[in-house]
């Protein structure tokens, strides 16, 4: 197959490039970088702009993958709505007939923040259009090398003081077996449903992963601490103010809403069945910490 990976320079499109190389497929790669994409395994290197005509980069291709995406900041409406309305409408004028957008669980027109809402937009710009070979991922909290939410909460893992962190349940998914289940999909002949749930096989909360992102690392913490909801909030107003990051008030409050999901819509669709954590976390080489 000829696949376009967009977003191959973030945590999951480019282990979705390597995935699909090493199984034989060839691969034009797109990202906001230019200089990044050179490292990425792919035939074409793309670099995004304003602009673009999708009906003539997407020519070609058998199949697509949308894994673009921003936490926060003026790039989140661009990336999660306006981009995949515009490559759906091109690759449905061509025929593509294998894409899969990588979404997040929780996503919804209602759903308590901008993140998840965004997502939502464009999830209706891809059924509106979609063919039966399409579908979307969504997936829980993805872990592996070079993750922004995985740094993040490994550094306050390797805290002498662990803070406690109120959340709803998760089920972490390797960003290696959530590649393996997007080419599998895009391999796959058979009609897919709408959305899929990608998820992990263990039902946790954030404290439970923290806690195995120490033990991985070696840190073991002095004392635990739950941290207040005021306090929180008041640390994800300021870094709303301070400008796009990952400890927003957004962030926060999808921590607490959680993202459980079904564990066997993977198993069932494409034949791929996550590790658990400890394996996951292991096989990604997540470095210890030296003592």
């Amino acid at each position: 197959m000829r696949v376009g990976v967009i977003g191959a320079t973030g945590l999951i499109g480019r282990h979705v490039a390597r995935e699909l190389t090493e199984r034989g497929h060839g691969v034009r790669a797109f990202g906001r970088s230019s200089q990044k994409l050179p490292a990425i395994v792919a035939d074409e290197r793309i670099a995004l702009a304003a602009g673009n005509d999708w009906r003539r980069l997407l020519e070609g291709l058998d199949g697509v993958v949308l894994a673009i995406g921003a936490v926060s900041g003026p790039d989140m409406m661009e990336a999660h709505r306006t981009l995949p309305d515009l490559v759906a409408d091109a690759a449905s004028g061509l025929g593509i007939t294998r894409l899969v957008f990588v979404s997040a669980i929780g996503a919804a027109p209602d759903a308590p923040t901008l993140f998840l809402r965004s997502k939502s937009e464009g999830e209706t710009a891809i059924t509106s259009r979609r063919l039966p070979g399409w579908t979307i991922l969504r997936p829980s909290l993805v872990y592996g090398p070079g993750g922004r939410s995985m740094e993040f909460l490994a550094r306050l893992a390797a805290l002498p003081a662990r803070p406690r962190i109120a959340s709803g349940p998760i089920r972490p998914i390797a960003v290696d077996d959530l590649a393996r289940a997007v080419a599998a999909l895009l391999e796959g002949g058979q009609d897919l449903p709408a959305a899929i749930d990608a998820v992990g096989p263990e039902r946790m909360s954030i404290d439970d992963y923290i806690d195995a992102l120490g033990k991985r690392i070696g840190s073991r913490p002095i004392v635990t601490a739950r941290l207040p909801g005021p306090l929180l909030s008041l640390a994800g107003r300021a870094a709303d103010i301070v400008g796009p990051t990952l400890l927003s008030s957004d962030f926060l409050l999808m921590l607490r809403e959680g993202a459980d999901g079904d564990p066997e819509a993977l198993p069932r669709y494409c034949g791929v069945r996550p590790s658990g954590l400890a394996e996951g976390l292991a096989r990604l080489s997540v470095p210890r910490r030296r003592r």
